[in-house]
């Protein structure tokens, strides 16, 4: 069987997989593949849903691969990730 080559925009800061689209904090600090991830992040600053977390700019949504600008962080190879610090 052929090692499987994957290229990531971000890796998730809770779960250390691949993303390339999810939420970040505010601060950029921390990525979020998954919502539940999120929300419960969110929950910790106080904010009872991603919404509020959202309209007090603390959070965002963002799909790195729609950012001609943009480029790729990690590459999983053969089910090992290797990550570019940024």
């Amino acid at each position: 069987m052929a090692a499987e080559f994957k290229t990531w925009m971000r890796v998730c800061s809770i779960t250390g997989e691949g993303m390339n689209d999810g939420w970040i904090s505010g601060d950029r600090s921390t990525y979020f593949k998954y919502e539940t991830d999120a929300l419960k992040w969110c929950n910790d600053q106080g904010y009872e849903t991603i919404l509020d977390a959202y309209d007090a700019e603390m959070i965002e949504w963002s799909n790195w691969l729609d950012d001609p600008h943009d480029w790729a962080t990690a590459i999983e190879y053969d089910g090992r990730m290797y990550v570019e610090k940024l």
